[in-house]
């Protein structure tokens, strides 16, 4: 965690104090938390053994980076007000929350362990709340592999990203820093089953494959042609309808989304 109470009740962000201010308590749990520094990890709190809470759990240095530039950013920025980080609101925490250009805003940093009934309740949430949500992984890109066959970049997509990318209409936000993030697009993606000729017992002659077939779990990653955009300056509010996949579900919500039009279309391979 990034925010922390200290003596008095004040909220004490993590890179902004320092230890003689404690002690500190957790704003979940109201344990002793301790301030940690250091030239290398970024600044932090973590509770004080034994414990028993799940407030911070999963966070890792690049998710504290992520947060805590987000949040600068989005302080300094002439079109935010109402910054916070960490912000405790009615039944939800966002990383990090501002007012952008009137509208509500809240940053979700994406966390490998998140579950996707936890994405569902928090978006359905923020909407009651009228606030707009932005959801984006601590990763520059998805996990890239080049398959040798097609001669192409490919990715494996993981349940969270498949659902935030049919959340946000066939795009996911990868933050690069600051404000900046790069949007990704899953494309399917083709295997060339070769041909092949044999004779069945019966001694028939048979042949198959010289065909392209849809992969299953890879996807072809089409990353937006201008790298990347501005959360601020290329974003706007939306609502999202329900939408309903195989194995889960997508509430009503309101999200914060990219303005552009959709990139991928003229880059998809023909079928």
């Amino acid at each position: 965690m990034q925010a922390a109470i200290s003596i008095g009740g004040v909220k004490s962000v993590a890179w902004k104090t320092e230890k003689s201010e404690g002690p500190f308590s957790c704003p979940g749990c109201a344990g002793e938390v301790i301030l940690k520094k250091g030239k290398i990890r970024e600044d932090h709190y973590a509770h004080k053994p034994p414990y028993d809470c799940q407030y911070g759990a999963g966070e890792t240095q690049i998710h504290y980076r992520c947060k805590r530039e987000i949040y600068e950013a989005l302080l300094a920025h002439p079109k935010c007000s109402d910054c916070d980080i960490e912000k405790q609101l009615n039944g939800v925490r966002p990383d990090v929350y501002a007012v952008i250009s009137s509208t509500k805003v809240a940053i979700e940093i994406q966390k490998t362990t998140v579950d996707l009934n936890d994405i569902e309740r928090r978006s359905a949430r923020y909407r009651m709340l009228g606030i707009y949500v932005l959801w984006i992984v601590a990763q520059d890109s998805p996990k890239l592999t080049w398959h040798e066959g097609e001669e192409e970049w490919t990715c494996r997509p993981k349940e969270w990203e498949k659902y935030l990318h049919s959340m946000y209409f066939g795009r996911v936000y990868y933050w690069i820093g600051g404000l900046w993030v790069r949007p990704y697009h899953f494309d399917k993606f083709q295997i060339w089953v070769a041909e092949s000729e044999w004779y069945d017992e019966d001694g028939e002659y048979r042949q198959e494959g010289g065909y392209y077939r849809d992969a299953r779990a890879l996807k072809r990653p089409i990353q937006y042609p201008g790298d990347s955009i501005d959360i601020v300056r290329d974003f706007s509010p939306q609502k999202r309808k329900v939408f309903n996949a195989a194995n889960w579900s997508i509430p009503e919500c309101n999200i914060w989304l990219d303005s552009l039009t959709p990139w991928w279309s003229k880059q998809s391979r023909s079928t």
